[in-house]
């Protein structure tokens, strides 16, 4: 009997240690999950909402015309702002309504950092407007948007538009929308062939009645302007460079005015007649 009782005490001994073993093990861990969430109130009370942006990483082409500073101020980050409460969307807006930035990726870099990334608009095409000074150069993207005023870099390798009228020239303004298409036609065209695009030198746009428009393609190794509707692509444009060729081959060039392509077949013009 004094066996089995030593056994017994044995037993219920070991279970109230492992019992005392548990509780202890149970109150740290209940102690732990208060810490943590203490920890994680003071963050979102009292840390997260004084957390100021304190770098700004800009990534952009080296031919944007515009520094750090201006982005920053653009994006209006000049001011504190605070990382948990900054609206990526409103900073992406703000860049986007700036004229000659087209796109841009806004992204939080924890724990207080912002990301830029920003796509200029380029120029694509380049014009000339009447102004009180004189004519300065004015060049668009391929959207018709004014990207630049004044000096206009590369300007002699962006085709040459004329017939545009900018009543009221500003930064950003756009092109009336069916000036704005064909040069979607002629972006394109880049696009595909880059060598076929840069065998135009000017593209005169003829207003017809109301608002539609004509155009007139003035080539770089040909005399002869070519008239055409206010659409183009590709095969259309190689098919006018092959007739050119024809008609250069002939020696006909010296004789006509213009052709014109508009009805889907040739006609050639001769100077001083029909």
């Amino acid at each position: 009997m004094s066996s089995v009782a030593i056994l017994e005490y044995k037993g219920a001994s070991a279970l109230r240690s492992r019992r005392r073993s548990s509780n202890r093990l149970f109150a740290l861990l209940i102690g732990a999950l208060f810490i943590v969430l203490a920890l994680e109130m003071v963050f979102h009370f009292v840390i997260a909402p004084n957390l100021l942006i304190d770098k700004v990483q800009i990534t952009a082409s080296d031919d944007l015309p515009l520094s750090n500073d201006q982005i920053v101020q653009i994006a209006g980050l000049d001011r504190p702002s605070y990382y948990f409460s900054l609206d990526v969307a409103r900073i992406k807006a703000k860049l986007e309504a700036y004229p000659i930035i087209k796109e841009a990726t806004v992204r939080k870099v924890f724990p207080a950092g912002i990301a830029i990334s920003l796509v200029e608009r380029r120029p694509f095409a380049v014009t000339l407007v009447n102004t009180a000074s004189g004519s300065i150069p004015v060049a668009f993207d391929a959207d018709g948007v004014v990207v630049r005023i004044g000096a206009v870099a590369s300007a002699g390798d962006l085709p040459f538009v004329s017939g545009v009228e900018i009543p009221e020239l500003r930064l950003g303004m756009r092109l009336p929308g069916e000036l704005a298409r064909f040069l979607s036609d002629l972006e394109r065209i880049k696009a595909t062939d880059p060598s076929l695009f840069a065998d135009l030198s000017e593209v005169r746009f003829v207003r017809t009645v109301g608002s539609d428009f004509d155009v007139m393609l003035y080539p770089l190794a040909y005399r002869v302007p070519v008239l055409i509707g206010d659409t183009v692509d590709d095969q259309e444009l190689r098919y006018i460079m092959m007739t050119l060729d024809v008609v250069a081959q002939e020696g006909l060039s010296a004789k006509l005015s213009e052709l014109d392509f508009r009805s889907g077949q040739v006609v050639y013009r001769l100077k001083g007649g029909s």
